[in-house]
C-alpha cells in the first residue's frame, strides 16, 4: 500500500542537519508517510545516513545526481516520484515541527480534501529549539475557493513571507500539474518557492489554512549579507519568472487584473527583498514602473541589461532607474517602420 503523504526534500551538503529532519519525521505520531530525499551531486555520499533511518523503521525514496540540478528541478523530481495522494515539503537544514503536527493537518487535509492546505509555522534555533512564531506566515483566510485563491496571493501585502512550499501540502493531481507548467521556467536555485507558490495557487480549486503549526524553520539571520551579495542570481530568477509566468498564466484564462497585480508583484516585492529595485523608491517618488515601460523591458532587452537595470535600484534611486527604463521604451517612428 502506497503512503498516504509523500514528503519531499532536496538535499546538497546537509548532512550534519539532515539527520535532525529525519528524527523530527521519526517522532511524529503519524507514520503513514515516506521521504523523497533528492540529493543534488553533495560532496559527501548520503547513502549511510539513508540506510541507518532505513533500519529505523523510516521509509525513504533516495534519488541521486552526479551533476546539480538545484532546488527548482530537485523538487520538481521528488514531487514526480512521490507515491502519496498529499505532497508534503522540507528543506534538509529545517525540521517537522511537534510530534502531532503531521496527523493534525492530514486529518484536515483528508476531512476539506483541499487542493492546497496551509499550516502555521515557527522559527527555530540551530539546535532545533523553539525562538518564536513566523506569524507573517500564517494562513491569510480559513477558506478560499476558484480564482479569488491567486488573485488574494499575488495582492497580499505579505506576498513574500506567503511564498514558501514547506508549510503547504499538495493533493497530488495538482503537484503534477505544477511539474507540467514548471519544467520549461528556467528557474533553478532561488526564488524556486515562489515560482511553485504562484503556479500551485493558479491551478488550485480550493485552498484551506490550519491554525496548527507543523514546521519548524531554522532561518539563520546572520547569512542575510551573503543573500544580498548572491542578489544578481536572485535578479535571475526575477527575470525568468517575469519572462514566464505572466504568458502562462493568461494563456489559460487568468483576468488581466490578476495579471497586472502578479507583474507588479515580481517586479517590486521580490526585487526589493534582495536589494534592487523596489518598494521603498516607489514609496518615495512615486510608480516608476508602468505596465507599459516593463512590458517594453521584458521585450526589448536580454537578461544582462534587465539584470543591470534592477542593479541601479540599489540606491533606491528612482529617477536614475526611471531615465534608464524610459530609453527601452520603443520610438513613435520605430513604431511606424514597416
Amino acid at each position: 500500500m502506497p503512503p498516504l503523504l509523500s514528503l519531499i526534500v532536496p538535499h546538497h551538503n546537509h548532512l550534519r542537519s539532515l539527520p535532525r529532519l529525519l528524527d523530527s519525521v521519526l517522532a511524529q505520531s503519524f507514520r503513514n508517510l515516506e521521504v523523497v530525499l533528492v540529493d543534488d551531486r553533495s560532496d559527501e555520499p548520503c547513502g549511510p545516513i539513508v540506510e541507518a533511518y532505513r533500519n529505523k523503521g523510516l521509509d525513504i525514496v533516495l534519488l541521486e545526481h552526479g551533476t546539480r540540478i538545484y532546488t527548482m528541478k530537485a523538487r520538481l523530481e521528488g514531487m514526480r516520484a512521490a507515491r502519496g495522494a498529499i505532497i508534503g515539503f522540507a528543506d534538509a537544514d529545517d525540521m517537522l515541527w511537534g510530534t502531532e503536527a503531521v496527523e493534525k493537518n492530514v486529518d484536515i487535509f483528508q476531512t476539506e480534501r483541499p487542493d492546497i492546505l496551509h499550516f502555521r509555522t515557527v522559527r527555530i534555533d540551530r539546535s532545533g529549539n523553539f525562538r518564536a512564531w513566523f506569524s507573517d506566515m500564517d494562513p491569510p483566510v480559513d477558506r478560499q475557493e476558484g480564482r479569488a485563491i491567486f488573485h488574494n496571493y499575488v495582492t497580499s501585502p505579505r506576498f513574500q513571507q506567503l511564498s514558501t512550499v514547506w508549510n503547504k501540502y499538495f493533493s497530488r493531481n495538482l503537484a503534477l500539474e505544477v511539474c507540467e507548467a514548471l519544467e520549461g521556467s528556467g528557474v533553478l536555485r532561488y526564488l524556486e518557492d515562489a515560482c511553485i507558490c504562484l503556479t500551485g495557487m493558479f491551478h488550485a480549486g480550493t485552498y484551506v489554512g490550519s491554525s496548527h503549526a507543523g514546521y519548524g524553520y531554522a532561518y539563520d539571520f546572520s547569512d542575510e549579507p551573503q543573500k544580498y551579495r548572491e542578489g544578481h542570481e536572485w535578479a535571475v530568477s526575477v527575470w525568468r519568472m517575469l519572462r514566464y509566468l505572466p504568458p502562462y498564466f493568461a494563456q489559460r484564462g487568468c483576468p488581466e487584473e490578476s495579471l497586472r497585480a502578479l507583474r507588479r508583484t515580481l517586479s517590486d516585492r521580490l526585487c526589493v527583498k534582495v536589494g534592487h529595485a523596489g518598494m521603498a523608491a516607489i514609496e518615495r517618488d512615486g510608480p516608476f514602473v508602468s505596465d507599459a515601460t516593463l512590458d517594453a523591458l521584458l521585450e526589448h532587452v536580454d537578461e544582462r541589461t534587465f539584470i543591470k537595470v534592477l542593479l541601479l535600484g540599489a540606491g533606491l534611486n528612482a529617477k536614475k532607474i526611471l531615465g534608464c527604463l524610459q530609453t527601452l521604451l520603443p520610438r513613435a517612428d520605430d513604431a511606424e517602420a514597416p
